[in-house]
């Protein structure tokens, strides 16, 4: 099979393509979510980026082989995040400087149990700082090795009530995991190495059936290890999500949402934010 598929989400509603692969024989080619996300964890919400603390929704070129409920994948290193350098103790981003000449390695088993599902997955990924690339730079060359892991899980507990938990952690995963503080996987240290940054995120939530949907109920955190780094800047992201959505005819669904959200930075500067949204959706 084949699948082209894009939407105008974005600046300017430019066309944005979301998917283009094909697949034969449990070989697919091409642009699909990544193989790192199960689809296991996520409790359903309203805000479109999704929450932090779980393994990325993202889409990136791939070429993967499934069988059965594994499924092997190398993926585009350069989709979820570069690097980043420190000189005289000022950050800076160097979009050519930081580069991974080999692809990502994923790996994922998803299965069922009775009313019990879960995945656990896996990312490998070599990460490299190429001084030729930038002009301003004063080190050598340098690489260091990435990795993540990813564990979901799902269990209706009965007719009406599904729980769902997820665990995500790595050193040098980036923006392997969703909303990251640090999208960045490492960074190149003042005395010249390439230095991997910690990752660490989870969720918990339910979902309840109430007349015609149900009630989705959230917790989410994601957090990166910046105590012992020279770089600064936002280390903890947390949400909690409320919503309803039902779906009064076939293929339209109606949603309204109540979240929280706040963010910490290494320095202990914090903020936080309520937000109310609603959601029209059709299906087709």
């Amino acid at each position: 099979m084949t699948q082209i598929e894009g939407d105008f989400y974005g600046p300017n509603n430019n066309f944005r393509l979301r998917h283009a692969y094909g697949s034969w024989d449990g070989i697919l080619a091409g642009q699909y979510w990544t193989n790192f996300y199960g689809f296991v964890a996520g409790t359903p919400s309203i805000d479109f980026r999704g929450p932090p603390g779980v393994a990325n929704q993202a889409r990136q070129p791939q070429l993967r082989y499934t069988t059965g409920n594994f499924s092997v994948a190398i993926e585009d290193p350069d989709t979820l995040g570069g690097s980043e350098r420190t000189e005289n103790g000022v950050v800076q981003t160097e979009a050519d400087a930081a580069k991974s000449e080999l692809p990502d390695v994923t790996a994922r088993y998803t299965d069922t149990s009775g009313s019990f599902k879960y995945s656990a997955s896996a990312v490998l990924r070599q990460l490299e700082y190429d001084a030729a690339a930038d002009a301003n730079a004063s080190v050598d060359d340098d690489s260091a090795f990435g990795w993540g892991v990813a564990l979901e899980a799902a269990m209706d507990v009965s007719e009406a009530v599904i729980l769902r938990a997820g665990l995500t952690h790595g050193d040098g995963m980036g923006g392997y995991m969703n909303v990251s503080p640090q999208t960045t996987p490492a960074y190149l240290a003042n005395n010249g190495d390439l230095e991997t940054l910690k990752t660490t995120g989870g969720t918990i939530g339910a979902s309840i059936k109430a007349g015609p949907g149900a009630i989705n109920a959230s917790y989410n955190v994601a957090t990166v290890d910046l105590d012992d780094e020279e770089i600064g800047g936002n280390d903890t992201f947390e949400t909690a999500y409320l919503n309803y959505i039902w779906t009064p005819a076939e293929r339209i669904s109606y949603g309204i949402e109540a979240s929280w959200a706040s963010r910490e930075e290494k320095d202990g500067a914090e903020g936080d934010a309520t937000r109310i949204q609603g959601m029209v959706m059709y299906s087709f």
